[in-house]
């Protein structure tokens, strides 16, 4: 199993070094296996752009709530605020 995805690894690098597309060979590969794509991969500049600041801006986001919970209320904000999170979003 693992040379079968070997090999098509390798075909779809040749494609790319050729300068063919990639996309060809890994939906010809998917369909040997079975399996249909069924997701566009067309990722812009905008796109990826957006993505990444919607990554960046995570851990922005959750360092300023830890911060002001850490300062104003100590450890026990944090584990009650979660608490009361949780259940009221019925987790």
């Amino acid at each position: 199993m693992t040379e079968k995805l070997d090999k098509d690894v390798m075909a779809a690098t040749a494609a790319v070094e050729k300068g063919g597309s990639s996309d060809d060979t890994t939906t010809a590969a998917l369909k040997e296996m079975g399996y249909k794509q069924e997701l566009k991969r067309n990722l812009g500049m905008v796109s990826v752009l957006g993505l990444s600041f919607a990554i960046m801006a995570v851990p922005y986001g959750s360092s300023t709530t830890l911060n002001i919970a850490l300062t104003d209320g100590g450890p026990v904000t944090i584990l009650w605020g979660v608490s009361h999170i949780l259940i009221l979003c019925g987790s």
